[in-house]
C-alpha cells in the first residue's frame, strides 16, 4: 500500500519528555521507540558496558513484572520487542497492532523508567554479555572497528567498545547500574516516537502516564570531546584465513557542511559495486571477496 506522506508533529510534556509522532492512518500497525541520550560517552572511567548493560537488564526485571511476564505481556499480543545500544544513545523500541498500543506501550515504558537491577539478573547478563564480546572478538572483519577507534581516540570513552571489555564488564555490580540509569534516564534525555496508525491526542495522554515517574527536565550532562591522535600504525597478528585492513580517520562532523560531500566520496571510493575499490580489487583482479 503507498504511503500518504505526512509531517511529524513534536510535542513537550511538562516535565520535559519530548513527543514526536507521525501519524499514518492508512496502516493497522504502530511503531513506538523511547530513544535516551545516553550511550558509551557518557560512561564513568572505569564503567565501560555499563549503559550495554543497563538496556540488557532492563528487560529481566521492572517493579511490576519479571522477564518471563514481559515477554508474554508483548508476544502475547503479536507484538515484537528490542533494545540497541551506540556510543551516542541507547533506543527501546516496539512494533505491534495499533488496537493494542496502550498495553504493549505501559510495558515498554516500565522498562525504561522503572528497571530493577537485581544482582542475581546482572550475574546472568554478564556471563552473557561476556560470551557477546568473544563472539565479537571472533570476528576479525568486526573487531578490526573496535581496535581503530581505540586507537583513534584512546582512553576517551568514545575508544571503548559499546559492548566494554571482558575486565570491566566483570567489574560492573547492580549499583553500577542503578546510578547510570538515575543520572541519564531522566525526563530531560528522552525522546519517544511513534509512527503509524496512532491518535497523536490518545498518545500524548497514554506517554504522559507512562512517564510520570521520569524525573523533570534537568540540564543534561555535557559531552567531553575526545583528542585526536596522532597518525600511527598498528598490525595485529590474527590466526585468520584473511587479512583485514581499516584506514581511520577523523572527518567532519554530522551537522558539517562538508557530510553531502564526505558521503559522496565514499560512494565513489568504496562504497557499491561500481566503486573504484570494488571495480579495481575485486571485479579486475579478483584478489579479494570484498
Amino acid at each position: 500500500m503507498k504511503r500518504t506522506s505526512y509531517s511529524p508533529t513534536l510535542h513537550v510534556l511538562p516535565n520535559g519528555v519530548r513527543v514526536v509522532i507521525d501519524h499514518v492512518p492508512s496502516l493497522d500497525t504502530a511503531a513506538v521507540g523511547f530513544w535516551i541520550k545516553a550511550g558509551t560517552r557518557d560512561e564513568p572511567r572505569g564503567k565501560a558496558g555499563v549503559a550495554h548493560m543497563v538496556e540488557h537488564t532492563s528487560f529481566r526485571r521492572t517493579r511490576t513484572r519479571t522477564s518471563r511476564r514481559i515477554a508474554r505481556d508483548f508476544e502475547n499480543l503479536g507484538a515484537y520487542a528490542n533494545a540497541y545500544t551506540t556510543k551516542e544513545e541507547t533506543c527501546y523500541y516496539v512494533r505491534t497492532l495499533s488496537d493494542h498500543l496502550k498495553p504493549v506501550l505501559n510495558t515498554l515504558a516500565e522498562i525504561v523508567v522503572a528497571p530493577v537491577f537485581d544482582a542475581g539478573d546482572v550475574e546472568k547478563e554478564r556471563s552473557i554479555i561476556t560470551e557477546e564480546i568473544r563472539s565479537y572478538e571472533d570476528e576479525a572483519e568486526e573487531y578490526i572497528f573496535d581496535l581503530a577507534e581505540q586507537h583513534l581516540f584512546g582512553r576517551h570513552p568514545l575508544g571503548m567498545p559499546i559492548v566494554g571489555t571482558a575486565d570491566s564488564v566483570h567489574g560492573l555490580t547492580a549499583e553500577d547500574l542503578s546510578m547510570f540509569h538515575h543520572h541519564r534516564y531522566h525526563a530531560g534525555s528522552v525522546v519517544v516516537t511513534a509512527s503509524g496508525n496512532v491518535q497523536p491526542a490518545l498518545f500524548l495522554e497514554l506517554v504522559q502516564q507512562a512517564t510520570l515517574h521520569l524525573t523533570p527536565r534537568r540540564p543534561v550532562r555535557r559531552r567531553s570531546t575526545p583528542a585526536i591522535l596522532a597518525p600511527s600504525e598498528q598490525v595485529m597478528a590474527w590466526n585468520s584465513q584473511q587479512s583485514h585492513v581499516l584506514w581511520h580517520t577523523a572527518t567532519a562532523g554530522y551537522l558539517s557542511s562538508e557530510r553531502a560531500a564526505l558521503t559522496l566520496l565514499n560512494v565513489i571510493v568504496g562504497d557499491g559495486m561500481s566503486s573504484r575499490l570494488n571495480v579495481r580489487i575485486r571485479e579486475a583482479n579478483g584478489i579479494a571477496y570484498t
